[in-house]
């Protein structure tokens, strides 16, 4: 557990360098992430709580990287609202969960990808996010 820890403290500290506004985040372990499918965080509002699965856990670094790295795009979306966003030499996609992913891309220069198991990682896949998952 500690790894996982210390990768999204790491993953945090990068985002909190390129969006400063970026909140504390509290990660909690805990079964709600899903124990089963695709799902395995999720980035909760106001509270700023990461969730994630035990699964994620074990996973595989490239896919824990991803994870993270979308949900911390969550929360810089959180902090910072579509309109400030606006202003940064992007396109907002009108999803959410796109728009997460372009943002994860801005601060880590690299796109989020989805796997086979359509699961977010940093290693390859589909990019960007397949259009049926939202």
């Amino acid at each position: 557990m500690a790894k996982l820890f210390e990768l999204a403290h790491q993953v945090y500290l990068e985002a909190a360098d390129a969006f400063p506004e970026i909140p504390d985040i509290r990660l909690v372990v805990t079964t709600d992430a899903g124990m089963k499918g695709r799902s395995y965080a999720y980035f909760e509002t106001p509270d700023c709580v990461l969730g994630v699965s035990p699964r994620l856990l074990t996973a595989e670094p490239t896919r824990q990287l991803g994870v993270l790295r979308h949900e911390l795009g969550h929360a810089i979306h959180f902090a910072y609202g579509r309109e400030a966003l606006s202003e940064l030499p992007i396109v907002l996609p009108k999803s959410d969960e796109r728009l997460a992913d372009v943002l994860a891309e801005l601060v880590w220069g690299t796109p989020i990808y989805y796997d086979e198991e359509l699961v977010q990682n940093v290693d390859g896949g589909v990019a960007p996010r397949p259009s049926e998952l939202g």
